[in-house]
C-alpha cells in the first residue's frame, strides 16, 4: 500500500545496495517523479 508523510529513517546507501529484495515492473506518475513499486527486507518508518 502506498505511504505518505512519513520519515524514513537509515543509511540509505545501505538500503538500496543491500535491503532491496524486489522492484516492481508498475512505473507510476507522481507529479514529476516516475517510481516502481519497490520492497524493501527491512526499514524504518516514522509518521502518523
Amino acid at each position: 500500500m502506498p505511504v505518505k508523510g512519513v520519515t524514513i529513517s537509515g543509511d540509505f546507501y545501505k538500503m538500496i545496495s543491500e535491503d532491496l529484495e524486489l522492484v516492481g515492473k508498475d512505473v507510476r506518475n507522481n507529479g514529476p517523479y516516475y517510481s516502481p513499486t519497490v520492497k524493501f527486507r527491512k526499514m524504518t518508518v516514522a509518521g502518523k
